[in-house]
């Protein structure tokens, strides 16, 4: 940061020019955004950042006329596991989900977060449905080979719901959030463990989706 303030000496006009390193003290409220986007347990975006990211790419796939699909993940029978190991170990499968996650959001248009208690979401920007459909397929297969010790053999499942819009200016960007999660509620009231595509009524079993 530079500083001129002005310095006169009998009739000669001067500048005096100080500069101060303030690199420490924006890498610190750097680091303090991040942290205001960060979930505290996961460490991955938490419900505010997705809330700002969600309208931003809405926004951006609407310009551009490109599909937005959207997955709500909600782990299996949550409060049940929480009961029967405690919270620490709900803590520890919570966690253990978000490592997973961003292997699937890589990209700039992309974002996984924490929605909100065990509910988990992906933003995949312009990204057709049936590629999307992969993309969580495959989440899936990899949370079923993960052994945690402290479920004593435990299977840990989600239920997913997943829509594809092509958001339009002049559209509520909670539609798609609406499609998404109704397509959630349909693949747990069909027995969970797994996926619904939003206006799919067939449930799409992990065993049986491509």
């Amino acid at each position: 940061m530079m500083r001129a303030v002005p310095l006169k000496l009998g009739t000669a006009g001067y500048v005096v020019i100080s500069h101060l390193n303030i690199t420490e003290r924006k890498i610190a409220e750097q680091q303090v955004r991040e942290l205001a986007r960060i979930d505290g347990l996961t460490q991955i975006a938490n419900r505010r950042h997705f809330d700002d990211f969600y309208e931003q790419e809405w926004s951006r796939c609407a310009r551009l006329k490109h599909p937005l699909s959207l997955a709500m993940i909600d782990l299996d029978n949550f409060k049940s596991l929480n009961d029967n190991f405690g919270h620490l170990v709900g803590d520890i499968c919570l966690k253990e989900v978000a490592k997973l996650l961003p292997d699937y959001t890589r990209r700039p248009g992309d974002l996984c977060a924490r929605y909100g208690g065990e509910e988990f979401v992906l933003v995949l920007g312009n990204t057709q449905n049936h590629q999307a459909q992969k993309l969580v397929t495959r989440f899936m297969a990899a949370l079923n080979t993960l052994q945690l010790p402290e479920l004593a053999g435990h299977p840990l499942t989600v239920s997913i719901g997943l829509a594809t819009i092509y958001p339009n200016s002049s559209d509520d960007a909670m539609l798609l959030i609406e499609m998404a999660d109704s397509a959630l509620y349909q693949a747990k009231e069909a027995g969970r463990n797994q996926l619904v595509v939003a206006d799919n009524i067939e449930p799409l079993n992990i065993e049986k989706c491509p």
